[in-house]
């Protein structure tokens, strides 16, 4: 298996590969960008994220992949899904990462949608996303591929900020916390 290779009316979606690593460094690295995250990546966190995505498409559903804007051919982010503790339990967690100079165009909520569509194809049961309550952008991401507000909770694993879960069954209905 190998990670998601689709496209979106603006994007190519594919699987990382170890040329990437510079492009998506300059994305993870970037303060605006990560401005959510606990602390900004450095060049090697960005060098074990990749390695980690590629070592995750061996498992059906999962893993994070490139996204490449087709109008430019930049790598622009990435988006998919990795087993996250969320809440107390292990999850199947949707995530998505924008370079800030793409916000505000609908290309993660195109990413996000492709990558559920993925996830479902592959058999997950259910798909989770959680961010900080003061990132209005991914929530309403979240909301536009269809995932319904669960909870809100303290994430230690994000400096204790309060965060937004969301959830989504493949059926469409709605998953208990």
């Amino acid at each position: 298996m190998t990670g998601a290779e689709c496209e979106t009316q603006d994007l190519l979606i594919r699987p990382f590969g170890d040329e990437d690593l510079d492009a998506f460094a300059a994305i993870l690295t970037d303060p605006e960008t990560m401005k959510h995250w606990p602390a900004t990546p450095d060049r090697q966190a960005a060098e074990h994220w990749i390695a980690q995505q590629q070592n995750l498409y061996a498992r059906p559903g999962l893993g994070r992949s490139v996204l490449i804007d087709k109008h430019s051919g930049a790598i622009i982010g990435d988006a998919g899904v990795l087993r996250l503790e969320l809440m107390g339990k292990e999850r199947n967690d949707l995530g998505y990462i924008l370079d800030v100079r793409f916000h505000g165009r609908g290309l993660g909520t195109q990413a996000a949608m492709a990558m559920r569509d993925h996830a479902f194809a592959q058999g997950l049961p259910d798909l989770w996303a959680n961010m900080a309550v003061d990132h209005p952008a991914s929530r309403r991401v979240a909301e536009k591929v269809g995932m319904h507000r669960i909870a809100t909770y303290r994430n230690p694993r994000n400096l204790d900020k309060e965060t937004l879960l969301f959830g989504l069954k493949a059926d469409g209905s709605v998953p208990r916390a």
